[in-house]
């Protein structure tokens, strides 16, 4: 819309910086969201295993962590302060590493054998432990 009326003319951020910021919410936020959710019931699915002991406070701060990092990770750059940007990008490195942790737990904790869907899983923790180990000095 902001082709057709200058809607950010008179804002302090540019609409270049509101897409960025809205790509940011549409990856993170959505995509990634969604993937966390679907992990949570499909690896409990498919490992036959439960949460239990530390996942439960592991999950806390998924939940918790995650999403605010995201928002806030979001509403830094088009405000044009780095600070609230760089925490909110250690807050989605920190629930990302959380929920990478839940998804190896219940995967050394499975009742069942090894399928391809449980090794694809495997690559889905050990990509989010990399990612993060990558992701935090940047």
């Amino acid at each position: 819309m902001s082709y057709v009326r200058p809607l950010f003319a008179a804002w302090p951020v540019t609409r270049v910086a509101v897409r960025s910021a809205h790509a940011k919410l549409a990856v993170l936020g959505v995509v990634l969201t969604t993937t966390f959710g679907a992990l949570y019931q499909l690896a409990t699915m498919f490992t036959q295993s439960d949460l239990y002991g530390i996942d439960h406070r592991l999950r806390t701060v998924e939940e918790v962590s995650f999403p605010v990092g995201v928002f806030a990770l979001a509403a830094g750059r088009p405000v044009g302060s780095p600070l609230v940007g760089r925490g909110g990008t250690l807050l989605v490195v920190a629930g990302t590493t959380a929920m990478a942790l839940v998804l190896a737990r219940q995967l050394a904790t499975r009742t069942v054998e090894w399928t391809p869907m449980l090794r694809r899983y495997g690559v889905a923790a050990a990509a989010m432990l990399l990612w993060t180990a990558l992701a935090t000095p940047a």
